[in-house]
C-alpha cells in the first residue's frame, strides 16, 4: 500500500546523461526509468529497466542480476545520488510519493485555526488537530486520528554526508503516515521520510515530548510513552511497550508484542516477546512497560 516511490512531475522529462528518469526510488523498489542507488544488501532479480548508481565493484555483480539496468558508476554511490536528485528537484516542478494522487481532497472538521497545515497533506475529516500544530508536506492523516498541541508531524531529519569539507543532505522525498486511531499527544515531533516513509500504524499511541526519527516504521497497537526518542529507519513491530524516557538507536529491529523498560538505551535488536531493561538494555525475565 505504501510505496517508496516518488513521481517526478514536470513539463518535460528529466534527462540525465541521455537517459530518462521518470521517478526516484528506494533499492529494489523501482521502476523503469526511476533512479535509485546500490550500497549494499540483497539484489532482487528482475527485467526491470532502472538506473542505478553504483560502485566499480557491485557493478558487474547488479548487471548479471538486473541485465536490463542503466548502471551509472562512481565511488560514492550515495554522495552521487544526492547530488542528481538535487538537480532533479531545480528541474522539476515536483517530487511527490505515488500514494498522494489526492492532495486536499478531504476537509478535517476539527483543525485549530492556530496550526499549519500544508496544501500537500491528506487529513481524513473525522481527524483531530489541536493548536499550534505543523503537519507537513505529505502527510496522511487516517480516520478518527488525534493530534494534540505543539506537535510537529512531516518535518525534515538530519541526515547528512562530509565530502571534502562539504556538507551533504539527504533529500527528505518519502511521506509521513499516521494510519486510522492513532493518537499523538502533545509536542510530539514525527519525521518525514527520505526515500522510505515513516508509518505509525493504527491504534497506536505516543505519548508527550516525544522524536521518531525519519524512515521509522512502527507497528499496530504501540504504546510509546513520553519522552522516547526513535532513531530513523528503525522497524518496530505490533504491540510493543517502550517505556519512559528510553532512546532506541537508528536502523534496529523490534519484534512483535516486546518490552522496553523506562531509561533504556537500546543498541541491539529485540526479538518478538522479549523485554529489555537498562543502559544499555539487556534482556530480562518478562516486564510490562505499558498499560497492557
Amino acid at each position: 500500500m505504501y510505496a517508496n516511490k516518488f513521481e517526478i512531475l514536470s513539463d518535460s522529462e528529466i534527462q540525465f546523461q541521455n537517459n530518462t528518469v521518470k521517478g526516484i526510488s528506494c533499492f529494489n523498489d523501482f521502476e523503469d526509468s526511476y533512479l535509485c542507488f546500490y550500497e549494499k544488501g540483497k539484489i532482487i532479480k528482475s527485467s526491470i529497466s532502472p538506473v542505478i548508481i553504483c560502485n566499480k565493484e557491485d557493478k558487474i555483480k547488479i548487471s548479471k542480476v538486473i541485465p536490463n539496468a542503466v548502471l551509472l558508476e562512481t565511488s560514492c554511490p550515495r554522495v552521487t545520488f544526492i547530488k542528481i536528485v538535487k538537480k532533479i528537484l531545480n528541474q522539476a516542478q515536483a517530487v511527490k510519493p505515488v500514494l498522494f494522487s489526492n492532495l486536499g481532497e478531504s476537509a478535517p472538521k476539527a483543525v485549530n485555526p492556530n496550526s499549519y497545515i500544508s496544501n500537500k497533506a491528506y487529513i481524513h475529516q473525522d481527524a483531530t488537530i489541536g493548536s499550534n500544530c505543523f503537519i507537513g508536506d505529505y502527510v496522511y492523516i487516517g480516520k478518527d486520528v488525534s493530534i494534540e498541541h505543539g506537535s510537529i508531524i512531516g518535518s525534515t531529519g538530519t541526515n547528512r554526508l562530509m565530502l571534502n569539507g562539504q556538507r551533504l543532505l539527504m533529500p527528505h522525498l518519502g511521506a509521513t503516515i499516521l494510519e486510522d486511531k492513532v493518537i499523538i499527544k502533545s509536542n510530539t515531533v514525527i519525521t518525514r521520510g527520505n526515500l522510505t516513509n515513516t508509518i505509525i500504524g493504527s491504534s497506536s499511541i505516543i505519548g508527550n515530548l516525544c522524536n521518531i526519527g525519519h524512515g521509522t516504521q512502527l507497528g499496530t497497537n504501540c504504546w510509546i510513552a513520553s519522552g522516547t526518542v526513535i532513531g530513523g529507519h528503525t522497524i518496530i513491530g505490533n504491540d510493543v511497550n517502550i517505556g519512559l524516557n528510553a532512546t532506541i538507536r537508528d536502523g534496529l529491529n523490534i519484534g512483535d508484542n516486546a518490552n522496553v523498560g523506562m531509561g533504556s538505551v537500546v543498541t541491539k535488536n529485540i526479538a518478538s516477546k522479549s523485554s529489555v531493561f537498562g543502559n544499555p538494555a539487556k534482556l530480562l525475565r518478562k516486564i510490562n512497560s505499558g498499560p497492557r
